[in-house]
């Protein structure tokens, strides 16, 4: 199972959204919320009719397309989970056809199970230029219907560094979980590996904050730092293990 953050589904500025049409239109600030699951329904199937498909392109910012972006779909609503995944081709484009993946949720409006997917991408570089790193998406399930989702790419940044303990120096194995101070924006999860170190790359830019954690802390270790485009930030954390004569509550 992945941790993901919590249900967003107002899409953000710059994201499109469309239904069934050719070229590209900005989705609406709220276009709903999820209905019943039905986690046990079987997809329809594509030789019932034209399949439905999710289709986009991601293009820079100067409206050139960026290929090699790799594009995940998860299921599920309060944990979600990986269920497929594509790449850009040399054009900018990808395509999920037919469109069977995710979880159902019904259409009041039609009285039709649709797909409910949170979308991630993955880049090199790259980020998305509306500062986000996850979606949530209704995607029709009707015959022949086309959702489209496209994302303009900007050059993100990179942080790198390491973790040691504040006494001994000894490199430290911790959690990161590094995010911008917007709700709902844009979270990374992070590892140390056996040196203590850690690389994050195709970080969207601004001010984050760090929260470290191991089992061995009762509370986070937070720590800040700045990401710029095109850029390596490098910082050096240190991590004080609990005093040993202290319980639980803090107390002697």
């Amino acid at each position: 199972m992945t941790r993901m953050p919590g249900l967003r589904l107002a899409l953000a500025a710059g994201v499109c959204l469309t239904l069934s049409g050719a070229g590209c239109r900005t989705a609406p600030s709220n276009p709903g919320s999820p209905g019943e699951s039905l986690p046990d329904a079987d997809p329809p199937s594509a030789s019932a009719g034209t399949a439905a498909v999710l289709t986009g392109c991601m293009k820079d910012e100067s409206g050139r397309p960026v290929p090699d972006v790799r594009i995940v779909l998860f299921a599920g609503f309060a944990t979600r989970w990986r269920v497929a995944e594509t790449r850009t081709d040399a054009q900018g484009r990808y395509e999920f056809n037919p469109m069977r993946y995710g979880s159902r949720i019904r259409n009041e409006a039609s009285d039709r199970w649709d797909y409910y997917v949170g979308i991630q991408i993955e880049h090199a570089t790259r980020v998305s230029a509306d500062g986000h790193s996850w979606w949530d998406l209704t995607v029709s399930s009707s015959p022949g219907a086309v959702t489209r989702f496209d994302l303009t790419l900007i050059p993100g940044g990179t942080v790198e560094g390491v973790v040691r303990d504040a006494d001994t120096g000894a490199p430290r194995s911790v959690d990161l979980r590094l995010y911008l101070q917007t709700p709902g924006s844009f979270l990374r999860y992070a590892t140390t590996d056996e040196r203590g170190a850690f690389h994050q790359s195709a970080l969207f830019p601004g001010h984050y904050v760090a929260d470290l954690n191991e089992p061995t802390l009762e509370y986070p270790v937070i720590s800040e730092f700045d990401v710029r485009a095109g850029q390596t930030t490098r910082v050096n954390w240190t991590v004080a293990l609990p005093p040993a004569d202290l319980d639980s509550a803090g107390e002697d």
